[in-house]
């Protein structure tokens, strides 16, 4: 099991390799998670996955109608989608390269010395799009995610053709932090009528150049932003990233487009 780790990336010079992209699911069928829905916040469905924090988390990304649609994608602060060829340092809204931070800066060799680290509401697309009490996830609140749930790897969630973990309220101690990955084999415990929530391998967005073409590569992995700054990085951000043999806290530059799996505390 991996677990968030202070590995500093520097993303300034990126070596493209492959990319995802996320995007609304239209033409797919629509399908309801069958059990785990707790209860409605402000209009979106949330589950109680047993946390110690008490936090809830939504059982759908923003911008997407079912759990295995992969919604919108965002720069880390924007809250605004833009086109796939924009998702560059050249279209970012608080810098145009990892020297010139505007905003959520605390190191001044690369730009702006604010020392915020946590995303403002103004600049939190799940307060902007859902209200209410959501918010983006802390890094905090996703690394407990990660050591506190059952994860499972699926190709196929729920009959959508839709690859990626479903993320069970641990049935036992010995189940928190687990991660099944494609090839093994999950306990027999669990099914879809337990407490769970989908993250589909929505995938990133990333441009070298703005209109450059990225390399889209929908459904090998899903990437999904925290509210969190790097500290040893900040022109990256905190993330859960995962493929379909491993899930870990990772770093990603500030402006990759990334879905959101929001969160609230009652």
């Amino acid at each position: 099991m991996k677990r968030i780790s202070y590995l500093i990336i520097s993303l300034c010079l990126v070596s493209l390799q492959s990319f995802a992209s996320c995007s609304e699911d239209k033409d797919q069928p629509r399908f309801r998670a069958s059990g785990g829905v707790s209860g409605t916040e402000n209009g979106h469905n949330y589950v109680d996955l047993g946390l110690p924090s008490g936090t809830m988390w939504a059982t759908t990304n923003v911008g997407a109608s079912n759990p295995q649609d992969y919604g919108n994608c965002y720069a880390w602060g924007e809250i605004s989608t833009k086109d796939k060829k924009k998702y560059s340092w050249e279209n970012y809204t608080y810098g145009s390269d990892c020297n010139s931070l505007t905003k959520y800066c605390n190191n001044s060799v690369n730009g702006n010395l604010d020392n915020k680290t946590i995303l403002e509401d103004a600049d939190d697309v799940a307060v902007k799009s859902w209200g209410g009490k959501w918010r983006m996830p802390t890094a905090a609140q996703q690394e407990e995610l990660m050591s506190q749930c059952y994860w499972v790897w699926t190709d196929d969630y729920n009959g959508s053709s839709k690859s990626g973990y479903i993320v069970y309220k641990a049935k036992s101690a010995s189940d928190r932090g687990v991660k099944v990955g494609k090839g093994n084999t999950a306990s027999y415990s669990y099914s879809l009528s337990d407490n769970h929530i989908f993250l589909p391998s929505a995938g990133f967005i990333f441009a070298v150049k703005e209109n450059s073409d990225p390399n889209l590569n929908e459904g090998l992995g899903g990437y999904y932003w925290s509210a969190s700054l790097s500290l040893e990085t900040p022109y990256d951000a905190w993330s859960i990233d995962f493929n379909s043999v491993e899930v870990y806290g990772h770093v990603n530059s500030r402006s990759f487009g990334q879905p959101v799996r929001p969160v609230f505390k009652p």
